[in-house]
Parts: C-alpha cells; sequence; structure tokens
C-alpha cells in the first residue's frame, strides 16, 4: 500500500512531531497517560519499563509478502530487536525498543509501504481478513482486494475524525471465520453470489455482544459507503465519556435494533446520495503457479489451486523468533510466488 504524497509529507511530519514527545517522556517531561494519548495513534506504546517501547506495524489481512519480510528482517538486524509479537489483529509488534528507535523504525516503515499510522488508539484498526482467503478450498471469493480497499480509505481518512475509542473491521471469506467477522465493530461476510453479509456493533470482551445484522447481500462496490457510516455513526452516538463503554456494542444497550438500523442507514444513505466512494476496480490476485503431487500432514492444507498447498507454524504465544524472518526469507528464495500470512 502506497499512501499520497500529500498524506506522507503530513505523516512525516507528525513522526518528527512525536520523536521530540517520545524524548519528552524519556526525560519525563510528558506524564504517561498523556504521552499514551498520543503514542496509541502511531501505533506504539511505552511498556511497564518506561525504558521499553513497542511498536506495532499494521499489515492488511497479515500479509507479509518477500518485500516486507525482507524489510522485517533487516530492521531486527539493524536496531537489535530482541522480541517480536505476532497480535490478535493479524500485525507484527516490535518489542523492547530504546526511546530513540521508536520514531526512525515508524519513519523507515512508512518510507516502505508500512504504516503504524493509526495501529492503536481511538481509530480503525488493521483490517482483518481471514488467513487463507484467496486459496482455501470452499471459499465463497477472495475477500482481500476489498480489505485493501478499506485499509487504504481509512488510513486517508484517519486524521479527519475523532471516535469514541477503536474500531476493528475484519473479513471473512465464507469459511474461516477465525478472524470472528460476527462479532467485531464492523464484520463483513463473503456470499457465494459475491455479495457481503455485514454486521455492525459486535465485540468480544467485557459485556460481548454478536454484531447486528444490516445486510444479507450487500453490494461490494459500495462497502466504502458502510464503511465511512460506521465511522460517523460511531461519532455521532458512541460515548465520549466513559471509556469502559466507549466500544460500539454497547450501542445495543443504548438503542434498540431498529433504532440502531434506522440511524445507521440513515447515515449510510446520506452518503450514497453525495457519491464518491464507489469501489470500481477491485481485482482478485491470480494465482498460476503449477504444483504437483499430494502431501498429508496436519500442518498442511490443500488450497484450492490444484496440487498447492499451505503450511501451518504456530509460534509459541504468538512470539515469533527473531531469527525466524531471515530464515523464512533465505526459505523462501527457492520457493516463487510464496506469501506468508499472520493468522
Amino acid at each position: 500500500m502506497r499512501m499520497s504524497d500529500e498524506w506522507m509529507e503530513k505523516y512525516h511530519n507528525e513522526i518528527d512531531k512525536f520523536a521530540q514527545e517520545t524524548k519528552e517522556f524519556h526525560e519525563h517531561d510528558l506524564s504517561r497517560k498523556d504521552y499514551k494519548g498520543i503514542s496509541g495513534g502511531f501505533g506504539s506504546y511505552a511498556q511497564r519499563d518506561d525504558q521499553e517501547h513497542m511498536v506495532r506495524l499494521r499489515l492488511t489481512g497479515g500479509k507479509l509478502d518477500r518485500e516486507n519480510l525482507e524489510f522485517l528482517a533487516n530492521l531486527v538486524d539493524r536496531y537489535n530487536i530482541k522480541r517480536l509479537k505476532m497480535s490478535t489483529c493479524e500485525t507484527i509488534q516490535l518489542h523492547d525498543l530504546s526511546y530513540d528507535q521508536v520514531a526512525p523504525i515508524i519513519w523507515e516503515a512508512a518510507d516502505h509501504g508500512i504504516y503504524t499510522k493509526a495501529g492503536g488508539g481511538d481509530n480503525p484498526r488493521n483490517v482483518m481478513v481471514s488467513p487463507l482467503s484467496g486459496v482455501q478450498e470452499g471459499e465463497a471469493f477472495d475477500v482481500n482486494p476489498y480489505a485493501d480497499a478499506v485499509a487504504e480509505y481509512t488510513l486517508s481518512v484517519c486524521h479527519d475524525f475523532k471516535m469514541p475509542r477503536k474500531l476493528k473491521i475484519a473479513f471473512s471469506n465464507g469459511v474461516d471465520d477465525s478472524v470472528h467477522a460476527t462479532f467485531r465493530d464492523m464484520g463483513f461476510i463473503a456470499n457465494p453470489d459475491g455479495t457481503f453479509k455485514l454486521y455492525i456493533c459486535g465485540g468480544l470482551g467485557n459485556d460481548h455482544k454478536m454484531g447486528v445484522l444490516m445486510e444479507e447481500n450487500l453490494d461490494p462496490k459500495e462497502i466504502l459507503y458502510y464503511v465511512r457510516g460506521m465511522i460517523d455513526f460511531f461519532c455521532q452516538f458512541g460515548n465520549y465519556k466513559n471509556r469502559a463503554k466507549a466500544r460500539t456494542r454497547f450501542l445495543q444497550e443504548t438503542m434498540e435494533p431498529e433504532k440502531l438500523k434506522e440511524e445507521y442507514f440513515r447515515i449510510v444513505d446520506g452518503l450514497k446520495a453525495k457519491g464518491g466512494l464507489d469501489l470500481y476496480k477491485v481485482e482478485e490476485k491470480n494465482i498460476d503457479k503449477q504444483g504437483e503431487g499430494t502431501i498429508v500432514s496436519a500442518r498442511v492444507l490443500p488450497q484450492k489451486q490444484k496440487e498447492l498447498f499451505s503450511v501451518e507454524y504456530h509460534p509459541i504465544g504468538g512470539v515469533l523468533p527473531t531469527e525466524m524472518p531471515r530464515k523464512m526469507l533465505e526459505l523462501l528464495e527457492k520457493m516463487p510466488g510464496v506469501e506468508i500470512r499472520i493468522g
């Protein structure tokens, strides 16, 4: 993903300012609470030990191609990173960083097309996708292109609003719902006819709620209207006073289902009337690689592409050994067209 030159210029200026604020926090001129309110918007937090920090790399759908894997491996080597962790939102977190490593890493990642912007704090977070979307047997269709479009859009407008809390968006390919699309702030589930089911205002955690079904057959080209509508809906009706109640699932407690639907569709219909958010150019990735033979293993899954396979790897506790990105990169040099996904 590459953002516009105008967006990047603004982001670079923000990173420069954040670098100074991180220094002020390190020198105890900025409180932990005030710093957290700033750093979250950059996908970074101070750890329990104030001397160590975390940076979260947004990877839409957890996709880690060869180029990004090489960038990660080089980052680990150059900054002597001691701990990598994969998050439940399909991102990679760099832990135990010194304060003066934070901004340079964020800057380098942005120039490489990986953004930490809105990776934390009160923002639309990393867009999640069924890990095997595009290759899984029995799926409705590959939802990755739509997730990519939503990720690019939410990043492009994240400067324009202040939400009560975070917003998590997930896309399910219709087979694998390990991303819990029905229990997210916004969840799209692929239908065999090429449309989506849409659930909103769900969430796991305290007072968990299944999302409210909004649409049975949502036209994919209208997805961005519904996403922006969800942002505006949350900004209008979300709880700005009590952070413990400032997630979309609590709107199910303050609004009756019919009222919730009425207000949400009022906002979405207004956006549709204005226009400008239609998705027309969305292309599914074509996999034309040829394989041969069969494999039988609990960790090897046959793909929908004949004689191609996916291999599962489960690091204990989601902690990825720091030498693994380099080892994987060396392994992939012998395997053209292979991609890593974080589940």
